[in-house]
């Protein structure tokens, strides 16, 4: 856990307890979302000459992860009880910027579904999407670590000062 995300969370967990499970839960999926990160990293960097096939099935499976992390996140922050709901309705000074992270969240969907249905054509065999893989997929988990950093730091804006927690 990131030192000043501890202290936001030891700070307001006796003030209000939905707002540090938001929190906690928000924590929790960055944290799972850069771990899973890292294996469809390690998956794209595997050789792929004269075995394109299972490479992109193996790239497919870890891209599965991601996908459905993203998901998870998604539900989990738009829910009633979610992050982005804090946020919106609490902290109305920050709905601009909410809509904006709903906005990326779902191109970061979005480009997660175009790959893996590149990566099913690879494993059909058309090559063609083959040379794009790789930086289409950095693109998106770009995308991804920059919405994570994002978050973070509107969840610290939103929590840091003692007059913006309620």
């Amino acid at each position: 856990m990131l030192p000043w995300f501890k202290k936001i969370l030891d700070r307001i967990q006796p003030l209000q307890q939905s707002q540090y499970s938001v929190l906690k839960t928000t924590e929790a999926t960055h944290t799972s979302l850069l771990e899973i990160q890292n294996h469809l990293y390690e998956a794209l960097q595997a050789a792929q000459k004269n075995r394109e096939k299972k490479w992109a099935d193996y790239v497919a499976k870890k891209l599965k992860s991601v996908r459905d992390m993203i998901q998870q996140h998604t539900e989990e922050v738009r829910a009633p009880d979610g992050l982005y709901y804090e946020l919106q309705f609490e902290a109305p000074h920050l709905i601009k910027r909410v809509e904006q992270l709903i906005e990326q969240l779902e191109f970061i969907a979005v480009k997660a579904a175009d790959l893996a249905a590149s990566l099913e054509e690879i494993k059909e065999g058309d090559q063609q999407a083959l040379k794009q893989i790789r930086p289409d997929a950095e693109l998106m988990l770009a995308q991804l670590r920059n919405l994570i950093s994002k978050e973070n730091d509107i969840i610290y804006e939103r929590f840091r000062d003692e007059g913006h927690v309620d």
